[in-house]
């Protein structure tokens, strides 16, 4: 549970705690991690003179607390308490360890990163700390403490952010900054450092200057080292000070799909080779069949990889799937020369336990005719279900002419499908991530799509620009990111909307006669009706837990019914 002392004291989620009991707490967290006894208690919250009944009124506090937050969070320790910091969320220790990370990455000179991480520091500050304990004297120790460190990060965050580059947004900010407390030479140092870095060389001169004065008059002092070397190298117009690292273009998109396919307009890396090997395989014969296990990359290959190459030969393409109802509508003959090619996706569909034989043998039937009488045809259909292409003998013949199975990505192409989309995205990768994200997929069945979610979880939690080990540590791993980010939407709807969001998803799954789920195109009409349904639906959308197409809605991947527990039961 989350203890937030930076401004008022409070708990989330709590409201039964009484100002007494959080001046308690604040008062363990000032010395956070040490023994606090019980006077030092009750002097904190009454102060001098507590009321006689102090210990009993100290020993109630503590019982509180203990049940909002945990037995094991305050521990007794003879005749004293102590806050157990590893046993509680507390905003004052995140605070102090973000600013020290972002120092390490300042000396590391991950500028990007660094910056990342005093913003985050910075936006834990929600005001001056432990306000409810004015009259104790260690509380006022540490809020000054704190309160210096605050300046301090604003100045550092600044400081990264124009070493960045980012000089015209700096030279605003530090205006503010000098204002708020004029005497701290370092922002003069940094504002005048932006505005020359901004050309504007007679505002830097004038700003160094006006901070000269303003020493000299308030503290009777000249100033220091660092602000009389910068008015120097400005006046000597040093090409260091303008001398900032080439800044990368950052798209603000995700670079990954997560559950989601690759579609036609994406780029796919790391199946380059096998895309050829499919057009070579279509050269000989009119029937391609893209099989595989679910999760393997069957509908990306098929669409972000086939279908361009396709187009890039100067073929036209029409690409199909099954409707909502198991029918898949094949077009008639045409005058177009070359005809298109015809690309059929998702085609176990066809076999869900809901439609009937007499369907199945028609639509096999009717892929035969068309890749014998009007064109090729290119489909993909999960490896459990290719036993169901021979209910149409011709279909059969044909399949074993143009099989072709889709294979687990190298370890070479897997590592070009992790690192390529992050640097057109101008990310960078931390070192030792990409070899983490290769061991955990190993072994894994059907990983694609989990480890795309797992990247796209990662990218949330990036670091300024570089995706971390830490961050794809937080989302659980391939094996637990999807479970994780699904359960965090369910948990965090009330209770009274979880059951829409159990209808909807069982309408989108359906149980296969031989093998895992698959999943079911519905219309989305056929999903709304309630107030509470459009607004579930739209969040799974935002999600990308499900995919809305052409008022068609569907679960992004059969692999979320694998891999998240909650819907597998």
């Amino acid at each position: 549970m989350g203890v937030r002392l930076l401004g008022p004291a409070r708990v989330d989620g709590d409201a039964t705690l009484r100002p007494r009991d959080l001046r308690v707490l604040s008062a363990l967290a000032v010395r956070r991690g040490l023994a606090v006894s019980a006077p030092e208690l009750a002097e904190a919250v009454w102060g001098p003179a507590p009321p006689a009944s102090w210990p009993k009124q100290v020993q109630i506090c503590v019982g509180r607390l203990r049940k909002a937050l945990g037995v094991a969070v305050v521990e007794t320790v003879g005749n004293a308490y102590r806050l157990q910091v590893d046993a509680v969320d507390l905003d004052v220790t995140d605070f102090e360890q973000l600013v020290v990370r972002g120092r390490v990455l300042v000396q590391a000179e991950e500028l990007d990163r660094a910056a990342a991480t005093f913003a985050r520091a910075g936006a834990l500050w929600q005001g001056a700390p432990f306000r409810d304990l004015d009259g104790w004297s260690p509380a006022l120790a540490e809020r000054l403490r704190l309160e210096d460190l605050h300046r301090s990060l604003d100045e550092e965050l600044l400081d990264a952010r124009l070493r960045c580059g980012e000089h015209r947004e700096v030279a605003g900010r530090a205006e503010a900054l000098v204002a708020e407390d004029p005497l701290r030479e370092r922002r003069w140092a940094i504002l005048a450092r932006a505005q020359y870095q901004c050309g504007r060389q007679a505002d830097a001169l004038r700003s160094l200057q006006r901070a000269r004065r303003l020493l000299l008059e308030q503290l009777g002092v000249d100033p220091g080292r660092e602000l009389v070397e910068l008015e120097a190298a400005i006046l000597r117009q040093e090409p260091a000070l303008l001398s900032v690292p080439a800044q990368r273009v950052v798209s603000g998109d995700c670079p990954y799909k997560g559950l989601s396919w690759y579609d036609t307009g994406d780029r796919l890396y790391g199946r380059d080779r096998e895309a050829e090997a499919c057009l070579a395989r279509l050269q000989s014969s009119p029937f391609l069949v893209l099989a595989g296990p679910s999760g393997c990359g069957k509908s990306s290959l098929l669409r972000a990889g086939i279908v361009p190459a396709l187009r890039r030969l100067g073929r036209s393409t029409l690409l199909l799937v099954p409707s909502p109802d198991g029918g898949l509508d094949l077009p008639g003959r045409s005058d177009v020369d070359p005809v298109p090619v015809l690309v059929v996706d998702q085609l176990e569909e066809v076999f869900a336990a809901a439609h009937g034989v007499e369907q199945v043998r028609a639509t096999c039937a009717r892929l035969a005719a068309h890749a014998r009488e009007v064109g090729p045809v290119v489909l993909a259909v999960r490896a459990d279900h290719l036993a169901g292409l021979a209910a149409d003998s011709s279909l059969g013949q044909l399949v074993e002419q143009g099989l072709h199975l889709v294979s687990p990505l190298s370890e070479g192409a897997l590592r070009e499908a992790i690192e390529r989309p992050a640097a057109d995205a101008g990310l960078r990768i931390e070192e030792g991530l990409v070899d983490l994200l290769v061991r955990d997929t190993e072994g894994e069945p059907g990983a694609l799509p989990l480890l795309s979610h797992a990247l796209a979880e990662t990218w949330l939690r990036r670091d300024g620009n570089v995706l971390t080990v830490e961050g794809y540590r937080a989302t659980g791993g391939i094996r637990g990111a999807v479970s994780r980010s699904a359960d965090r939407l369910y948990e965090g709807l009330p209770p009274e909307q979880r059951p829409v969001v159990r209808s909807l998803l069982l309408r989108l799954v359906a149980p296969s006669l031989d093998g895992d789920p698959v999943r079911c195109r519905v219309q989305a009409d056929r999903l709304r009706g309630s107030s509470d349904r459009e607004r579930v639906l739209a969040l799974l959308i935002r999600s990308r837990l499900v995919t809305a197409q052409d008022e068609v809605v569907e679960i992004s991947h059969e692999a979320l019914a694998r891999a998240w527990p909650r819907l597998r039961s």
